[in-house]
């Protein structure tokens, strides 16, 4: 069965410096507002998570595995599709925001964690030595593959070799995977999460080879381990998938009583999420509404410098912070990408004013 790949699936720097953007007003159809509000998604692994990674190849970045393309007779079914594939576009701002493609601050995201020279002391700076949560609460915040989450999720477990042990001092890694949108949740982040489980699952890579086969063209995989998964999306405290707006998870009762019982995150990952004007303010006001509830909290930001033809831009968005914590929030370049083939890349440190 031959590989195809949507142009979702498309991966970074592939002449898609520029982002292709439809205003929502255009393109949404149905006027549905339905997708912007919150809700936390429950997933059948049986019915819903195993039919895509069964009907799916994948490939590995930075160590992580990923949904690289559907097989051919998998039905996937979603308007996103449709539309995105349709408009051409990388996102249509308010309905879809290009959570169906790897944006390459994600990968920025990954490189500067493994980057770190102490990861131990890394940890107990945001989590705190007289911290008296049994977790390291993080947010990979407009997830879409979900990558830079499930990459601190194994870096902090010491499931990626970065050249230290590392010490979580009995701390659990918890991990909030949100996305405006369920069916990116549902066919890339969930999935994408199992991919990197050690979960028995038929795995087919993007060159079309069997990972379980033995070389026999025996399967290896032991199908009657299946009943772990379902608990590994509804039951296992470690791992929560949110769909819906950032504005209405503010204001959402739900929402809010989860991250209270926790006192907040330690840490919030965030990828070329200050594109356009309207987003970096939203982003800087979900960051001051949320990085307080734990005072040693940080949010890591990875953005280009300037996105050509859609505004968004790193000083900008670190005024904004300013403007709208009056203070209380600070920021600091941490690290900057510059490969002479794309756009000036950086990450940047928010954290509370101490």
């Amino acid at each position: 069965m031959s590989n195809f790949t949507f142009n979702f699936f498309k991966q970074p720097n592939e002449n898609n410096n520029e982002m292709q953007i439809e205003e929502n007003e255009a393109n949404n159809t149905n006027n549905d507002q339905q997708h912007l509000i919150p809700k936390r998604i429950a997933l059948s692994y049986e019915k819903e998570v195993k039919p895509i990674l069964d009907g799916t190849y994948f490939e590995t970045l930075h160590g992580v595995n990923k949904v690289a393309g559907f097989k051919k007779g998998l039905n996937a079914q979603s308007e996103i599709f449709q539309i995105t594939n349709d408009q051409n576009s990388d996102v249509l701002t308010g309905f879809y925001e290009g959570g169906l493609k790897v944006w390459e601050c994600t990968l920025d995201l990954m490189n500067y964690l493994q980057s770190l020279n102490d990861l131990n002391e890394f940890i107990n700076n945001i989590v705190g030595t007289s911290s008296s949560s049994n977790n390291i609460n993080i947010l990979d915040l407009g997830c879409g593959h979900g990558l830079a989450g499930i990459y601190a999720f194994l870096l902090f477990n010491n499931k990626i070799n970065n050249g230290n042990n590392i010490s979580i001092n009995n701390h659990n890694v918890k991990i909030f995977f949100q996305d405006l949108n369920i069916d990116v949740l549902k066919y890339c982040t969930a999935p994408n999460l199992f991919l990197n489980l050690d979960i028995p699952t038929t795995l087919t890579t993007s060159d079309g080879n069997n990972s379980n086969d033995d070389g026999n063209g025996h399967n290896n995989n032991n199908n009657n381990n299946n009943e772990i998964n379902d608990s590994v999306l509804n039951n296992d405290h470690r791992f929560q998938f949110w769909s819906g707006d950032w504005s209405y998870l503010l204001n959402d009762s739900n929402w809010n009583e989860e991250i209270n019982k926790q006192n907040g995150f330690d840490l919030i990952l965030t990828a070329d999420t200050i594109y356009a004007k309207p987003q970096m303010k939203k982003l800087a006001i979900f960051l001051y509404k949320t990085l307080p509830k734990q005072i040693n909290s940080i949010a890591l930001v990875g953005a280009k410098r300037y996105y050509f033809g859609t505004g968004g831009n790193v000083k900008d968005f670190i005024d904004e912070i300013h403007i709208i914590s009056n203070g209380q929030l600070t920021c600091k370049r941490v690290a900057i990408y510059e490969d002479k083939q794309s756009n000036i890349r950086e990450i940047i440190l928010v954290s509370n004013t101490k």
